[in-house]
């Protein structure tokens, strides 16, 4: 990157252009990449549901054109983003839609195809867009979509702004901004650079200068150097001469160095062998005297230690005695607690005997119930049969909430429920909702939490669905036609928002009072 010449203008600006087109569309490429694996499985999920829903319905006895016509009406409720086609087993589709194209560019559909038996499914979304015309929008903060926009508006533009112009811009506003940083770091080290350079030239050109003076004086001390020449000669001989005299006497000299040397060595051994022999002489004679006492010593410790050891065996006699009879008391409390085993493995034989004859009277227990549950199942065929007769749409509106509940597919269903039972009279109503809940288990999973909420006049008598702001849920609020100004808020485990619209349905078809209320949805923004 030094090597680039990065602080001429006209090569700076157009790279840091270049780098960032690089970046962004890099970045794009990636996030549409990733985009269109999650449609492809939102797709296959959406299959395996609407696919549960058509067999439901055909199983009732219902011609396919009518369970087609219901399978539409329940994708329209829903608000899916997803055009769909579905195909039956004459090859006529009976639920076909399509959505207003939402985008001007020419956008690569994600198609997901699957035939489930003789039905065939088709579910088709805009997805990736051109690459070069999402980097240009990128770059331009959607320069070409605001020309578009209806200015009268401006609540429509401000949330345009929001939601798509600046997510879609805010990566390559950080890549400029980085590369910016990174080029004007660079560009002032090449300045710092060629400064130096410009010094150092600088004073190569004044060593230069420096340099051509020495050389004249060299030139000058050589021809000086050779008039002295001839002189220099007749004094080297006599150097050489005077040299050879001082060798012979510097030989004289080190042969008596080494003489007077090997003399000291010797008389300063001799010094330290006296010496020696003073010091272990005088060793001997302490050691004999320590040897004196130590041998005394160790005579008194003997006799002390012969007394203690006539006391000590006279302790153990007495220890022996008393251990002997603490021997004779442990056997026979052996014997009795023998006695007592056997009386204790006689009681555990007579449990076991016990506990064969109650375990026959549990297999019989559970032949009775096995045989009263099947007597319960045959009745409750019978009461679904009625229902069915009696009214058809209530029977199979109860078997379309099953089946969304049985689908793993439709959300993540959470283990465990926060309740909330708040103050007063809310206190109250909370605890009888959760209780209501609770008699419909798949439909309480649905439920993540349920608390109280402010109460709001203005809505009495309706509920909102809506997607809350600081978490991925949407929740329900609830607000009452009561003079006591009761509110409930139920967070659901729905992530999308026609999910949603369904686990809501499921919850007031099965709640009685609830039905009394108009839902108001709030359609989440894009």
């Amino acid at each position: 990157m030094l090597k680039v010449p990065l602080y001429k203008s006209y090569i700076y600006w157009p790279l840091i252009f270049l780098v960032v087109t690089i970046l962004t569309a890099i970045n794009n490429y990636a996030f549409y990449e990733t985009r269109e694996k999650t449609i492809t499985i939102e797709h296959e999920n959406l299959i395996r549901l609407y696919d549960v829903l058509f067999k439901d319905c055909l199983s009732k006895s219902i011609s396919e054109s009518q369970c087609g016509k219901f399978l539409n009406k329940t994708i329209h409720a829903s608000n899916s983003p997803h055009e769909t086609l579905i195909i039956g087993s004459h090859k006529k589709s009976f639920v076909d839609i399509k959505h207003k194209k939402q985008f001007s560019d020419n956008r690569k559909n994600v198609v997901t195809t699957k035939k489930i038996g003789l039905t065939t499914y088709v579910l088709t979304r805009a997805s990736t867009p051109p690459l070069w015309s999402s980097v240009l929008n990128s770059m331009t903060f959607s320069f070409a979509d605001y020309l578009q926009q209806d200015y009268s508006n401006l609540k429509e533009v401000y949330r345009f702004t929001i939601n798509t112009a600046w997510p879609r811009s805010r990566h390559s506003f950080l890549f400029l901004l980085a590369v910016l940083l990174l080029f004007k770091f660079f560009r002032a080290q090449q300045r710092i650079l060629l400064n130096d350079l410009a010094k150092t030239e600088q004073n190569l050109t004044f060593l230069q200068s420096q340099y051509a003076l020495v050389e004249e004086k060299i030139e000058l001390m050589e021809e000086k150097l050779i008039n002295s020449t001839a002189s220099e000669d007749q004094l080297h001989q006599s150097i050489h001469e005077l040299k050879n005299a001082l060798i012979t006497e510097q030989f004289k000299i080190q042969e008596l160095t080494r003489i007077k040397q090997e003399k000291i060595l010797i008389e300063k051994r001799l010094r330290e062998t006296i010496d020696q022999k003073d010091k272990l002489q005088a060793e001997k004679d302490q050691a004999t005297g320590k040897l004196k006492s130590h041998t005394q010593k160790l005579l008194d410790e003997k006799k002390q230690l012969e007394s203690q050891y006539q006391k000590q065996l006279a302790s153990l006699n007495s220890q022996l005695v008393s251990k002997n009879s603490l021997m004779d008391d442990s056997e026979l409390k052996i014997m009795e607690l023998e006695e007592k085993i056997q009386s204790l493995t006689k009681s555990l034989q007579e449990t076991k005997e016990h506990k064969l004859v109650l375990e026959k009277e549990l297999s019989d227990y559970r032949k009775e119930k096995d045989s009263f549950n099947q007597q319960i199942d045959k009745v409750q065929r019978n009461v679904d049969g009625l229902e069915s007769k009696s009214d058809l749409g209530t029977s199979f509106r109860k078997r379309l909430i099953e089946a969304l509940i049985r689908n793993p597919n439709i959300s993540s269903v959470s283990s465990q429920h926060k309740i909330n039972e708040g103050k007063h009279h809310g206190k109250e109503y909370i605890i009888r909702l959760n209780e209501q809940l609770k008699e419909h288990p798949s439909i309480f999973n649905f439920c993540e939490t349920i608390t109280t909420t402010e109460f709001q006049p203005a809505l009495r008598g309706q509920a909102r669905l809506l997607k809350s702001k600081d978490k991925n849920r949407y929740i329900i609020n609830l607000y009452f036609d009561d003079d006591r100004g009761i509110a409930a808020e139920i967070m659901l485990s729905a992530t999308h928002y026609w999910e949603a619209v369904l686990q809501t349905k499921c919850i007031f078809s099965v709640i009685k009072h609830l039905q009394k209320i108009k839902i108001k949805i709030k359609e989440p923004t894009s």
